[in-house]
């Protein structure tokens, strides 16, 4: 994914928090994503994501950052949320 994702991130410090921010580059393992929270590295976040199927909830720790860009690898996938996050992302090709 090239072009900016808007979606909502909640931090384990403050789960009432809902934040609107951008991603970059969605894969099945991570997600960059572009905030003014001062996120810290291993911090866990909880991501949601907006799929044509509702919304998909991920759950990510902070693992580098430059500025105000986080690299967020995620953690506890199960294979559900594998399943749709690879559907979302890889949709069927329907000729």
């Amino acid at each position: 994914m090239k072009s900016p994702l808007p979606l909502q991130l909640i931090t384990q410090d403050n789960p009432d928090v809902f934040k609107t921010v951008q991603a970059f580059n969605l894969t099945m393992t991570g997600i960059d994503v572009q905030t003014d929270l001062p996120l810290q590295l291993e911090q866990l976040l909880e991501i949601e994501l907006g799929t044509p199927s509702g919304k998909l909830h991920l759950s990510a720790k902070a693992i580098w950052n430059r500025e105000n860009q986080y690299g967020c690898q995620f953690v506890d996938m199960t294979p559900t949320v594998s399943r749709l996050l690879s559907h979302w992302l890889f949709p069927p090709f329907e000729p």
